[in-house]
């Protein structure tokens, strides 16, 4: 039994405050549980989720490719921010850089990447790297060995098979018409949503009200490239139709997303390199159950240089409430 005069309890109050604060404090200050980066593999294989809080070893990327990175936290107080941000500018993201998950395309240079996750939670900032090497390898395009322009009908394409633009190199970094501004009239976020082939899908959200009444984004080869590179070359692939995963989200008055979809085209006729060819679709209603769309490929097109392999086009008339839907899964396939 403990005697304690007055001052003796007011200083073992103290004494306790000061400790349950501690306590609380590193009950709700943030763990980081694991970090992991999973490089995009070929169309037919698996991809592997390299777990980076375990090994020193830097993850290998070829020039272009893209890589999946994730943090997982266990977290509990106050709010949580998280950033993503490439040291020296080396790379960029096509994905939201304050999410938990974002999507990193490595830099056509070759050599070591530093790719930084800042954290802010509790009055505390963490920070972790995620080291790559971008190994020297060929950039994307040069992955598909041209066929002859005109391949006997007999014979079967070298490359014949399905293409995944976004495995091939394809961003959407082509921002046209009013999202070129600074207001964000259509904006895109990584979301834990998936197409019905298994695959990870982005969020588009669009808002009316830019001073050209529309606006369009596309899949360009290699970074915002309107023509300052050349396309890819897909000859010889039997390839006809070009096929996409899209979900519409009803608005407030239960109208659904009206867009229009494009292939190639979108090159400054100023620029070097040239679109090889450009097909346009009819402005539909999308459904908001996932549904797959397609753009059908004349069998006299030319796909020897793609710059902009898909364009979603929105206009403020069509969807005066704005729009916001999902897609994944852009393929250039056999058509059957």
């Amino acid at each position: 039994m403990f005697l304690l005069h007055k001052e003796g309890h007011f200083a073992a109050a103290v004494l306790m405050s000061a400790w349950l604060f501690i306590v609380s404090s590193c009950n709700d200050a943030p763990r980081i549980d694991r970090v992991t980066i999973t490089p995009a593999a070929p169309s037919g294989q698996k991809a592997e989720r390299i777990d980076v809080t375990t090994t020193s070893t830097p993850a290998i990327l070829e020039p272009g490719q893209q890589a999946e990175l994730a943090v997982d936290i266990t977290q509990k107080g106050s709010d949580l921010k998280v950033q993503w941000y490439a040291a020296d500018d080396k790379g960029h993201f096509v994905r939201s850089t304050d999410s938990l998950t974002t999507t990193f395309v490595a830099p056509n240079e070759t050599g070591p990447v530093e790719v930084v996750c800042q954290i802010i939670a509790n009055g505390e900032t963490m920070t972790i790297n995620v080291p790559i090497v971008v190994s020297n390898q060929p950039f994307p395009e040069a992955s598909v060995t041209p066929s002859p322009a005109t391949p006997s009908p007999h014979s079967t394409p070298q490359n014949a098979g399905p293409y995944d633009i976004d495995k091939g190199g394809f961003i959407p970094c082509g921002w046209m018409g009013d999202a070129e501004g600074p207001e964000k009239y259509l904006q895109v976020d990584d979301v834990n949503d998936r197409t019905p082939t298994g695959s990870l899908a982005s969020k588009w959200s669009f808002r009316p009200g830019g001073k050209n009444g529309w606006l369009a984004v596309g899949w360009q080869f290699g970074k915002c490239n309107f023509g300052d590179s050349r396309g890819a070359d897909l000859r010889g692939r039997g390839l006809r139709r070009i096929s996409v995963w899209v979900k519409g989200v009803p608005d407030s008055e239960q109208r659904l997303p009206v867009m229009q979809f494009k292939a190639g085209g979108n090159a400054d006729p100023t620029k070097k390199y040239k679109a090889s060819f450009s097909i346009t679709g009819e402005f539909i209603t999308v459904s908001n159950q996932w549904q797959q769309y397609h753009l059908d490929i004349p069998p006299d097109e030319d796909l020897s240089s793609i710059v902009s392999a898909f364009t979603i086009v929105l206009r403020s008339k069509h969807n005066p409430n704005g729009a916001t839907f999902y897609v994944g899964d852009i393929i250039y396939d056999l058509g059957h």
